[in-house]
Order: structure tokens, then sequence, then C-alpha cells
């Protein structure tokens, strides 16, 4: 059971991974035309409807947050390169010492999006091919088993 939802949720992830490459090779906007169209707070509030996992809220001290940190591309994934936008965003609010913005959720922010960041860059594992290298040493591995048990029983019968 324990496997087959590991296999399962590599071939989500490889799947997923796929889609992101796909969108950002066949993406006729770039990263600029994106943060332009999430800069209009019509489109944003549109896509955040849509797609709610797709925005970071920046907290003030009094309570508000607004969702204005992008996170996906216009499919509605997460996109590594709107990630390293918000982060190195988040970074210029932090050194600017802002008095009404809370640190304290912006450094939790900034964690959670260094750990998304070093999950969609890195490259994904292909199923596939690690079942077929799985399947190749195993099998050589019981050729060389089946080749020394010919030789122990060719020089068993030479002693008999």
């Amino acid at each position: 059971m324990k496997k087959n939802k590991n296999k399962e949720e590599l071939i989500k992830n490889y799947l997923s991974e796929l889609v992101r490459t796909a969108h950002q090779v066949l993406s006729p906007q770039s990263n600029v035309d994106e943060l332009k169209y999430f800069m209009d707070i019509n489109n944003r509030e549109n896509f955040i409807k849509k797609y709610p996992k797709c925005f970071e809220a920046l907290k003030y001290i009094d309570g508000r947050e607004k969702r204005c940190l992008p996170l996906c591309n216009m499919s509605g994934k997460y996109d590594p390169h709107k990630i390293k936008f918000t982060i190195i965003f988040i970074e210029k609010i932090k050194k600017m010492n802002k008095k009404n913005i809370d640190f304290y959720h912006m450094n939790k922010v900034l964690l959670n999006l260094y750990r998304l960041y070093n999950k969609y860059t890195k490259p994904t594992i292909r199923p596939t091919n690690i079942a077929i290298l799985k399947g190749n040493s195993t099998k050589t591995i019981n050729n060389i088993k089946n080749y020394l048990d010919n030789i122990r029983n060719k020089v068993n019968n030479k002693r008999n």
C-alpha cells in the first residue's frame, strides 16, 4: 500500500513538473507580462478567487492582510520564477524596515517560500527510469548467481 502511495506521489509530482515546464515553453507571456497582469487589482482579485493558493499574504501589525505576493503562473501551477521574485520582494521589504509590517509573519512566509523554491527547482525523480535500472541490476545479479552456481556444480561433479 505504501509503495503504491509513493509511486502515485512520484507520478503526480512528475506530471505537475511536466505541466509547469510545458507552460513555461508554450506560454506567450513572459514573467514581466504576468507580473504586470497581477499588478492590476481586478485581475489579481479574479485570479485569487480562482486559485486561492497562488498568492501569499502580506500581514500588517494592525491585523490587515493583503494578498499581493504571487507564487503561481497563469495556469495556477507553482512557478519557481514567481517564487524567486516573491522571495526577493520580501527581502527588499525587510531591508526597508517598514514599521507597519509584521516581520514575524514575514519570516515564516520567507521560510515557506525557500522550501517551495527548493522543491520546485529540484529535478523530479522519474519512476520509470528507476524501475528500469532496478530491473536491470536485478537481472545482472541473478545472471551472476546462476553463472557461479553452474561453476560450483561443475567443480563438485569433477570431485565426485
